[in-house]
């Protein structure tokens, strides 16, 4: 698990490099902004840490667990704002309800915003700060209860 991590945040930093190059020749990014993201990034990592944890003990207990979450992946793609924007749907509506449930569209925008010059939503800020609480007890949890079996999984 640790490789994994340490294998991706290698990968980041170098990505990272060509991101805020490209950040910052943009026109439509805030230099404050880039300031906000020395604090949200690292909460987004903290939450894809915990997320890794549950996905690990899950993959070595089911083996099939990555072409699950190659499917789900997928379908989240689709579902999150990424390709389309959510001022498409009313925030009153069915779609726009939905758009509001969905974890990582609030990932997402907790650190788009910021580099965008828009500031982060209160719901969004509190859907991070409750996923991230949530998640690291619900990784803890496992953790404790089902590491011990890891070996006779694998």
């Amino acid at each position: 698990l640790l490789r994994m991590i340490a294998k991706a945040m290698f990968s980041y930093a170098f990505a990272l490099l060509v991101v805020v190059a490209v950040l910052l020749w943009s026109p439509v990014v805030s230099i404050w902004g880039m300031g906000t993201l020395l604090l949200t990034v690292p909460v987004y990592l903290l939450n894809i840490f915990w997320i890794s944890v549950v996905l690990a003990l899950m993959g070595a207990r089911f083996p099939d667990m990555a072409e699950v979450v190659g499917a789900v992946m997928m379908f989240a793609f689709l579902l999150t704002p990424i390709l389309w924007y959510v001022t498409k749907f009313k925030s009153g509506s069915t779609r726009g309800y939905f758009v509001s449930l969905n974890p990582l569209y609030h990932l997402l925008d907790f650190v788009r915003a910021p580099a965008l010059g828009h500031s982060v939503s209160g719901e969004t800020a509190i859907f991070v700060a409750c996923m991230t609480v949530f998640g690291w007890l619900l990784a803890i949890v496992l953790y404790q209860r089902y590491a011990r079996f890891v070996p006779l999984w694998i």
